[in-house]
């Protein structure tokens, strides 16, 4: 949360050193050299995590996240795949093969994994996503209906800017995505984050107004492009 970026990275290298047997800490580091851009370091600390505890449902998921991220989505989604079978109840595999479905233009097949996430268990996340797709299939009417959906559980719980952000670029509203994310890192949102390697914000990295968020999340600029790191 105090997005110390050096001083989480120093702690979590000092917590493996100390623990080289925790896969917990492993599996931390390599979300921080992930956000980063760092994928193949990443891959090692999840492969690590992974040989260290080979049954953890997380650590199955995360061992995705760098294909997923540096934009090759067939390697994700044999991996997150890989990770139902073993785990098939773990809600976040679902929801995290949904969105690599988006990025590869399947949406009915996103909207059915975001659906089978949410039959596990209720994520006002997921909800979002939906309404996301939706604008991009031009369903704009049910995307208003998960904006308003949106509105109403914020009337009850904290609901991330980031999934208000996401619907209105589903929906092409630029402005009023710039708005919510501004509003999402200044929040400290946890999608935030993910600023230099999101894929769903790949369409406003050209935006002046994207260097601000760049600056706001303060977390290190990865070397090179992101789009052109797959493999």
């Amino acid at each position: 949360y105090d997005w110390d970026w050096n001083g989480s990275e120093t702690e979590l290298r000092r917590a493996v050193e100390l623990n080289p047997s925790s896969s917990f800490a492993r599996q931390m580091l390599g979300i921080r050299t992930c956000v980063e851009g760092r994928f193949e370091e990443a891959k090692e600390h999840f492969r690590i995590a992974h040989e260290l505890d080979p049954l953890s449902a997380s650590i199955n998921e995360h061992l995705a996240w760098p294909f997923y991220y540096s934009r090759d989505y067939d390697r994700a989604v044999t991996q997150f795949e890989k990770a139902i079978a073993m785990e098939p109840g773990f809600k976040n595999v679902h929801f995290r093969l949904g969105l690599v479905y988006i990025r590869k233009g399947m949406y009915e097949e996103a909207i059915a994994k975001i659906r089978d996430a949410q039959k596990i268990s209720f994520d006002r996340d997921a909800v979002a996503w939906l309404g996301y797709v939706y604008g991009l299939m031009n369903r704009e009417a049910e995307a208003r209906e998960v904006l308003a959906e949106l509105n109403k559980i914020a009337g009850d719980q904290y609901v991330p800017p980031y999934a208000f952000a996401l619907v209105h670029l589903g929906l092409g509203e630029t402005d009023e995505a710039f708005k919510w994310l501004e509003r999402g890192a200044r929040e400290r949102d946890y999608w935030m984050i993910f600023v230099h390697i999101d894929p769903e914000l790949d369409l406003l990295r050209a935006d002046p107004r994207f260097e601000e968020l760049v600056m706001l999340v303060g977390i290190p600029k990865p070397e090179g492009e992101i789009s052109n790191r797959s493999e």
